[in-house]
């Protein structure tokens, strides 16, 4: 039984990077809405027929170079982009500065502009896994073009492809043939991939199909409250430069602090004859600044205290007038309730051990009860038995 995810959570599918050798080159529509969708992405010519009707979110589908670059840069950019090897959102995805300005970048603006855009493209990231093929896995991981290479190599079955792990870039380069950088590091991301996935990562996987399987809704759509307060809460929230000027003017404030203390403590210990209050005037102001601080660090901790208590009644697993949810797992048939949580478990076994010994005691008294009585002059079925079997038959 698939599990059903609540309708006011926004769900995004992923495109698996095993779709793109077949890609269609339709172009997109330059207005795309969200009801046309299934119109406006490419379709897919080696995919399943339950994919067939799947929407995929175009974030998620890798675009041509010449696509992702805004026109006042594709000028200057877009062939040093696909002579590297970046031809598409595929291969930039995870480039960093150095490897931009590898490849030709210098502009300081230009190095910043695409250093935003390339942090907004996901990640397409292999799974843990031992292909059937190598062309498959070649498909899979946007390198088809290099399949004859590989089987010049003699590389050809998946036993064959054991030799990967043990190549180097410069081994890449001489003997695979392939010399853009954009393509040897998917390739090298690709052979860190090459092997059996562990419980927990097939755990991931499959929790993954499932996500690819649910329909879309949108938060802004079906939850318009919902969708208004996480947007007042993101606008309301420090951005990164706000907080890093909060910690230096807040730093500069404990500099200061602490350099009028130390000339307060330093003026005041010479001046034996003043007294505040009747009592040393250091003593005074010790007390106060530091009551001052212990009030403070209480007030705030209590905040946080009903913060943190708000937060985790926020997040618990039931509603009111609804069924609790208990935590459950990956593993488990269909219908079938796994639980995780030792108190539930332990909970569950004493509950069926008791229920096993009331039902013990049930037919116990039972069977009692259904005992026949000798003063009754009700004959023994035993004894009935034996005389059957001793009356011959006429």
């Amino acid at each position: 039984m698939r599990p059903k995810l609540p309708h006011d959570i926004e769900v995004q599918t992923y495109a698996t990077p095993a779709r793109l050798s077949s890609i269609q080159e339709d172009p997109p529509s330059p207005t795309p809405t969200r009801d046309h969708q299934a119109d406006i992405f490419p379709s897919y010519d080696e995919q399943s027929a339950d994919d067939t009707d799947s929407e995929v979110s175009p974030e998620y589908v890798p675009i041509p170079v010449e696509e992702w670059l805004p026109p006042e840069l594709q000028g200057p950019y877009v062939e040093l982009f696909k002579r590297n090897g970046f031809d598409s959102t595929l291969f930039i995805a995870g480039m960093t500065e150095t490897e931009l300005k590898r490849i030709g970048v210098t502009s300081r603006g230009h190095l910043h502009y695409l250093q935003a855009k390339i942090g907004q493209i996901p990640a397409f990231e292999i799974e843990y896994k031992v292909p059937v093929s190598v062309n498959e896995w070649l498909a899979e991981i946007g390198l088809s073009m290099y399949g004859e290479n590989f089987r010049r190599n003699q590389i050809r079955v998946p036993k064959e492809m054991e030799i990967l792990k043990s190549l180097s870039r410069k081994d890449i380069e001489r003997e695979l043939g392939i010399a853009k950088d954009g393509h040897i590091k998917r390739l090298m991301y690709a052979i860190t991939k090459l092997r059996d996935p562990t419980e927990r990562q097939q755990k991931a996987m499959r929790m993954r199909q499932v996500l690819d399987d649910v329909s879309i809704h949108y938060l802004e759509e079906t939850n318009v409250e919902e969708h208004s307060f996480w947007e007042k809460l993101l606008e309301g929230a420090s951005s990164t430069e706000k907080l890093a000027e909060l910690r230096n003017n807040w730093l500069v404030i404990l500099g200061v602090s602490n350099t009028i203390w130390l000339i307060l403590i330093s003026t005041v210990a010479s001046k034996s004859e003043l007294t505040v209050l009747g009592a040393n005037p250091l003593g005074v102001s010790f007390l106060f600044v530091f009551g001052l601080l212990f009030i403070i660090q209480f007030l705030t901790m209590l905040v946080h205290r009903l913060t943190t208590v708000s937060h985790y009644l926020a997040r618990a697993p039931y509603r009111c007038g609804r069924p609790m949810k208990t935590t459950w797992s990956f593993k488990g048939g269909s219908g079938q309730k796994v639980l995780e949580d030792s108190a539930d478990i332990l909970a569950l076994q004493q509950t069926a051990i008791g229920r096993r010994k009331s039902d013990a005691r049930l037919r116990g008294r039972k069977r009692k009860s259904r005992q026949p009585s000798p003063a009754l002059g009700v004959v023994d079925e035993r004894a009935d038995e034996q005389a059957n079997e001793s009356t011959p038959l006429i």
